[in-house]
């Protein structure tokens, strides 16, 4: 389930809009996403403290390492699809 836009914009806004990863930031044009970082299918809530921005590059290697891990969906292949049809760009 995603998080709703109006929690995305304050934890966004919380966050200073950068990945918690690696730092990229929105302002310099990067794809910033929410994960989760315990999937809902893995009994994961659309809480705070079980969210995560991160670029898009970070937010498909978290989703690699959840599968090498066995928990949760096999979603890293969308993220990928995603990464490689905006180049981890927005603009």
């Amino acid at each position: 389930m995603p998080f709703s836009k109006h929690l995305r914009k304050l934890w966004g806004k919380l966050r200073g809009w950068k990945c918690e990863n690696c730092g990229r930031r929105w302002a310099d044009g990067w794809l910033l996403e929410f994960h989760h970082i315990l999937p809902t299918s893995a009994g994961g809530k659309d809480t705070e403290d079980n969210a995560q921005l991160l670029c898009i590059e970070c937010h498909y290697l978290a989703h690699k390492e959840l599968e090498r891990e066995g928990v949760g969906h096999k979603s890293a292949s969308i993220v990928l699809a995603r990464l490689r049809r905006t180049k981890g760009r927005w603009r």
